[in-house]
């Protein structure tokens, strides 16, 4: 069974998505990128501490035409994922809005949990499915161009808004993508962690090597700072 993951409880009862994910969609596919941090809180508060530990959150289809993210309440987005995959690929494209609906009520676990799907048939397209308030805020929107999950209030989320744009190409979109990223790290390294990168070429969707992820991680932080720099002035 999946670890209760991706989630922590505050202060005040509320809940801290502990992700930050971004779908993008472009000239030529579609590029899925978000942190790998995951904190397990324990059973019972007295016997256990809260810890955390790394794993990819980005599921990858056998066909390689669809891949889903999760985020929030792993156990709840890591089912939709799996359905998504399994049962609506193979649905007519006009029935996935409310498949995935469907679906993700059966799932939930009253806990709130976010996912984002993206199609590369007939043409590249997310959806963004959002479970909260024990289920009485359910809903499910394509999206023609770009959308987060988890940590959707982060500042980083400047730099999609900003520089985003669907004419794009996907190599291009993959250096954006990992930039809001490492950027939302940076302003919140408590509950977000790592990278990684799902992107569509020609033959479907590929997760990045892990070669080419921690030299775009490095050259992100770079940007960071120089952009830093550049706006502050030389010392």
């Amino acid at each position: 069974m999946p670890l209760n993951a991706s989630q922590c409880t505050i202060g005040n009862g509320e809940e801290l998505p502990m992700t930050m994910q971004v779908g993008m969609v472009g000239s030529d596919g579609i590029v899925l990128a978000g942190d790998m941090t995951c904190t397990v809180n324990p059973l019972y508060a007295e016997e256990g501490v809260r810890h955390d530990f790394s794993r990819h959150k980005i599921e990858i289809s056998p066909s390689r035409r669809v891949a889903v993210t999760s985020a929030m309440d792993m156990d709840s987005a890591d089912r939709l994922a799996e359905r998504v995959i399994t049962e609506v690929e193979r649905d007519s494209p006009e029935n996935r809005r409310l498949r995935i609906l469907e679906i993700g009520r059966a799932v939930a676990r009253l806990r709130d949990f976010e996912c984002i799907a993206a199609f590369l048939d007939p043409h590249p397209v997310l959806y963004k499915f959002q479970y909260g308030q024990g289920g009485q805020h359910v809903v499910c929107d394509p999206i023609l161009d770009r959308i987060h999950a988890g940590d959707t209030i982060s500042p980083a989320v400047f730099w999609a808004r900003k520089y985003h744009f669907t004419s794009l190409p996907v190599r291009r979109l993959v250096r954006l993508a990992a930039h809001e990223i490492i950027s939302a790290g940076e302003i919140n390294s408590a509950i977000i962690g790592g990278l990684e990168i799902v992107y569509s070429d020609e033959s479907g969707f590929l997760l990045m090597s892990e070669e080419d992820t921690k030299s775009l991680d490095s050259q992100a932080h770079k940007w960071s700072a120089k952009i830093g720099k550049m706006i502050l002035g030389a010392k």
